[in-house]
């Protein structure tokens, strides 16, 4: 019990961001505003807790709309519902809401993968697409089988560029995230 109650904000952190991700994808794109509140409330609440300022999390919030703007005016994919979009952009509000909820989760439920680096660009290469994929068959956007690895590439490269960005500032670098195991003397 008490490992449950040290861990409570990574519990509501991890929690708030699924609550975001069913709202965004299966509600009205306005009702995802209120788990991004909640989850921007809750990191400044505990800002001086948290080994990262918010504002480099809503850099790569940015870069990550950035990118799915670009597949989107290349043409990788469609988004199924009319929904407002963010000028310029031309990317879903709902959408936007999910780059920023991801990225508020870097520090604190997401954590212990952004510091296994290798594992985490493996995991966001599958997991990303995944979700992508998980959002097609609720039918939220559209994309062919074949422009899957569109969306591979673009989260490797946002994994990797979270890490530079994330990885000084929780003062590691990519040689402590690596265990070498000690060799005995016998």
């Amino acid at each position: 019990m008490n490992t449950l109650l040290e861990n409570k904000h990574i519990l509501t952190n991890a929690l708030l961001f699924q609550a975001l991700w069913f709202v965004a994808i299966l509600g009205e794109w306005y009702w995802a505003f209120i788990p991004l509140a909640l989850m921007l409330a809750h990191l400044l609440s505990i800002r001086k807790q948290l080994p990262v300022s918010i504002f480099p999390l809503l850099l790569l919030g940015c870069f990550g709309m950035i990118i799915d703007s670009v597949l989107k005016y290349i043409g990788v994919y469609q988004f199924s519902v009319v929904s407002p979009a963010i000028p310029y952009l031309d990317l879903p509000i709902w959408l936007a809401t999910l780059w920023l909820g991801f990225c508020f989760t870097l520090p604190l439920s997401l954590a212990w993968l952004v510091k296994k680096t290798y594992l985490f660009v493996f995991a966001c290469s599958l997991m990303g697409p995944i979700s992508y994929l998980a959002g097609r068959r609720l039918e939220a956007l559209n994309f062919s089988d074949d422009n899957i690895w569109f969306l591979v590439l673009e989260w490797c490269v946002f994994s990797i560029v979270a890490l530079v960005f994330l990885l000084p500032r929780l003062r590691m670098s990519i040689a402590s995230s690596i265990s070498f195991k000690k060799e005995s003397a016998c």
